[in-house]
């Protein structure tokens, strides 16, 4: 009698649950959250970035698309943020985990979309 194991590998399971409570905790919609998800599975560089976010709580900050990484896009949204609802640092309505999950958001959008880095270049004053 032949002994055939099965292995499975629950890796991608586990990472697709941190994923969506990430999004639910952010206040996404499941509708969004799937299309995270989707886009992350299409940018396996943002993809690791996200997992090492959710698991250390910082960023990694190793992958760079059209010349930015996670960190400049969060910043932006930092500034962006601030400037519109004119408040300073460290603002307690400000949640550093709704900026996030939009910086890793935006760098996969700069991968598919050319129009949303002349925007993102032209807000932080690069476009002369």
């Amino acid at each position: 009698m032949e002994n055939k194991a099965v292995y499975y590998d629950g890796s991608k399971v586990e990472a697709y649950h941190k994923v969506m409570n990430y999004c639910l905790y952010t206040c996404r919609d499941e509708d969004w959250a799937d299309e995270f998800w989707r886009q992350m599975l299409e940018c396996p560089e943002v993809y690791r970035e996200v997992l090492y976010y959710l698991e250390h709580h910082e960023f990694l900050d190793e992958c760079e698309i059209e010349g930015f990484t996670v960190i400049d896009i969060f910043i932006w949204y930092m500034k962006k943020y601030n400037l519109l609802k004119n408040k300073g640092r460290g603002d307690l309505e400000c949640d550093k985990e709704i900026m996030s999950i939009l910086a890793f958001y935006a760098l996969m959008r700069l991968k598919r979309d050319p129009e949303f880095k002349r925007e993102l270049m032209k807000e932080l004053g690069m476009d002369k």
